[in-house]
C-alpha cells in the first residue's frame, strides 16, 4: 500500500514562540480513480459514490460504474460511512465513445469495439444485396484503409481495420448500393 505523507507545519506561538510538527498520513486507496472502458466509467472506491457531470450532481449516479449519454466532465465524490468523511477524484473528461446501431432505410449495421486498436468488427444486416465499401478516414480526409466486397442480403460480419494505426479519432464510411453511413470511431 502505498501512502502519502502531508507534512503540516502549525506554528503555535504561545508564550515562548514555540513551533510544533504534526506529520498526518493519508492513504491513496481513499482517493477516488476514475477510468473509462467504452461508455463506462468507474470509480476505483466499490461503495459511496456520487458522480457529478460538468460539476452538478447526477440522479441516480450513486453506483461504482456509470454510463455516461455524453461527453464531459466527470467527478465522483466518496462519502465513507464509517467516518462520514468526503473524497473527491480529480476531473475526468470523458468521451462518449460506444458507436450505436446505424441504420438506414437498407441496411443495419454494428461497430465494435470502439474505441479499439485499428481492428474491429462491422456486423451489417440487409434484406439487399450489392456493392458494399468501406472506409476508415482520418480526420484530415486521408483515407488509411478502404475495401470493396459484395454483400449478399442476410447478416455479414466482417473484421477490418489496420493495426499499427495511429492513436486518434478517425470516421468509417460504409456505402452499400446507394446509401452510406459515416460514423467516428477511435483508435486507442
Amino acid at each position: 500500500m502505498k501512502v502519502y505523507v502531508i507534512i503540516l507545519l502549525f506554528n503555535f506561538f504561545c508564550f515562548y514562540g514555540v513551533s510544533q510538527e504534526i506529520t498526518l498520513g493519508i492513504h491513496q486507496n481513499y482517493i477516488p480513480v476514475i477510468s473509462q472502458k467504452a461508455d463506462t466509467l468507474t470509480s476505483s472506491i466499490s461503495s459511496g459514490n456520487q458522480w457529478f457531470k460538468n460539476g452538478v450532481e447526477i440522479e441516480g449516479g450513486n453506483k461504482q460504474d456509470l454510463i455516461i449519454t455524453q461527453s464531459g466532465n466527470y467527478m465522483v465524490l466518496v462519502t465513507y460511512p464509517n467516518s462520514g468523511c468526503n473524497s473527491s477524484s480529480e476531473t475526468f473528461y470523458a468521451t462518449k465513445t460506444s458507436v450505436p446501431n446505424l441504420q438506414t432505410e437498407i441496411f443495419t449495421c454494428k461497430i465494435f469495439p470502439n474505441p479499439n486498436n485499428g481492428l474491429f468488427k462491422i456486423e451489417i444486416e440487409s434484406e439487399q444485396s450489392g456493392q458494399l465499401i468501406l472506409k476508415l478516414i482520418t480526420l484530415n480526409g486521408q483515407t488509411v484503409v478502404k475495401e470493396k466486397m459484395a454483400h449478399l442480403s442476410g447478416i455479414q460480419t466482417i473484421q477490418f481495420g489496420k493495426a499499427g494505426l495511429t492513436k486518434g479519432t478517425y470516421l468509417l464510411q460504409i456505402m452499400l448500393g446507394l446509401k452510406s453511413i459515416s460514423q467516428k470511431l477511435i483508435i486507442e
